[in-house]
């Protein structure tokens, strides 16, 4: 005889099988939760560990290289030398073949090579935008750059201020002086002349080094014209570094010596005869997927070696 379960009893039963299965799933959610946390976790843990792998590597990199340059000096036999090697560090370093490494990239660049961007004027940056082969009329691109930096939000006939941008849905001006190079790339008209302007323009705030910028950088000093810059250029092609801002007289023609003479005092507070420093960039990269770290090194140097004045880790 079949017995009969009271039916009370039986929604009881249903219910609770019910309930523990909400449990159960409940359960698996929050298991899986918990796992997808950990991975990421895990995820997290490892790339920090990477990343750490990487800033030690560029750190190992530098001090290759300075150590490096502190052989140099010290094979050097006198203060003639130990100039003529700063002054060419980098091809004196790649003779040298005792490079960082493997996993590294090296860049050394002198302080003062490229124009300082915050200091940058009207005059500074129409030269730099004739000589480094931008538009013929830069005058648009002048007035632009110059409402970006000023304080007001006035603008100029060829140049646009907040409420322009605003309209765009673009970034405002910065109504102040720029601090990266890059952000020439925010302004109007900049967007791929920028690019042509970036191997002349550094966030160092440095003179410009006449023993070792560029032609575009060196024909914006005051005083300095096509016929002193090429004359410069070629004797640092044959390794005869300027002794005194004087020598820049030497050979010219008359024009351009009193030309330079009218400017002379302003060339001497923007420009020093050799770098102050060097920029030593490395990145090194470590894992996979790869991840990347950057350390820049600014090295000035002693009597018989260098020394890390500034370090920047990102």
């Amino acid at each position: 005889m079949r017995s009969r379960i009271p039916h009370e009893l039986s929604d009881r039963g249903g219910f609770a099988l019910i309930t523990v299965l909400w449990v159960l799933a409940a359960a698996a959610t929050v298991a899986s939760v918990v796992a997808l946390d950990s991975r990421a976790a895990t995820e997290g843990s490892r790339n920090r560990i990477q990343a750490e792998r990487a800033a030690w590597a560029a750190f190992g990199c530098a001090e290759v290289v300075r150590r490096s340059i502190d052989a140099l000096f010290s094979e050097a036999k006198s203060e003639v030398e130990r100039r003529a090697i700063w002054l060419e560090l980098s091809r004196r370093l790649e003779l040298r073949r005792n490079g960082p490494a493997s996993g590294c990239v090296v860049v050394l660049e002198a302080v003062g090579a490229r124009a300082d961007v915050r200091a940058v004027d009207a005059r500074t940056m129409r030269l730099l935008l004739r000589h480094a082969g931008a538009p013929d009329a830069p005058q648009p691109l002048v007035d632009a750059y110059l409402d970006w930096i000023d304080t007001d939000d006035h603008s100029l006939s060829r140049g646009g201020e907040r409420s322009g941008y605003e309209a765009e849905r673009r970034i405002p001006p910065r109504n102040g002086p720029i601090q990266d190079a890059r952000e020439l790339a925010l302004i109007h008209g900049f967007e791929s002349a920028y690019v042509r302007l970036l191997p002349f323009l550094s966030s160092h705030v440095a003179p410009i080094a006449l023993n070792a910028a560029s032609r575009p950088v060196l024909l914006t000093v005051p005083g300095l014209n096509e016929e002193i810059v090429g004359r410069l250029l070629q004797r640092r092609r044959i390794g005869a570094f300027l002794e005194d801002e004087r020598e820049l007289l030497d050979g010219v023609t008359d024009q351009s010596a009193q030309a330079l003479l009218e400017r002379y005092t302003d060339l001497v507070a923007v420009t020093s005869l050799d770098p102050l420093g060097w920029s030593l960039l490395v990145t090194a990269n470590t894992g996979s997927p790869s991840v990347t770290s950057a350390l820049e090194v600014i090295l000035v140097r002693g009597s018989d070696r260098v020394a890390v004045q500034e370090r920047r880790v990102w």
